[in-house]
Parts: structure tokens; sequence; C-alpha cells
């Protein structure tokens, strides 16, 4: 294992979190690189579906976020 890996991995819980956050919107930011397969896009569709289906039974990410925080 490398010394910034372990370093990361030392953090409390909630600051590798946030740090995965920001590392994912990274990433979210240059979408265009990250290629889904075909599974995946079936299963975003799956979840659209559904969600469609059921608008009532979600929660804004935020919400969701901070539920995990809470938890870490």
């Amino acid at each position: 294992m490398n010394a910034q890996l372990e370093e990361i991995l030392a953090l409390p819980v909630r600051e590798r979190i946030t740090l995965a956050e920001d590392i994912w919107d990274n990433i979210a930011a240059v979408s265009e690189a990250v290629k889904l397969t075909e599974a995946q896009v079936d299963e975003i569709a799956q979840r659209l579906k559904d969600y469609r289906a059921n608008r009532t039974n979600v929660a804004p990410s935020e919400e969701v976020r901070e539920r995990l925080r809470r938890h870490a």
C-alpha cells in the first residue's frame, strides 16, 4: 500500500466520505471519459422508470448524504 493511501485510510470516516464525494464530483465533471456498461445503462433506465412510477418514494441527495454522515 502506498503512503498516500495509508494517510487517507487513517482519516476519520467522515473525512474519507467527504474526500470520496469530492473525488466523485471531479470524475463526474468529465463524465464523457467514463463509459457505462450495458447493464449499468439498463439499471439506470429501470431506476428512472421506478422513480417516475412512484415519485413520492424518494429523498434529495443532500438528505441521503446527511443520513450517511450521521451513521459514519
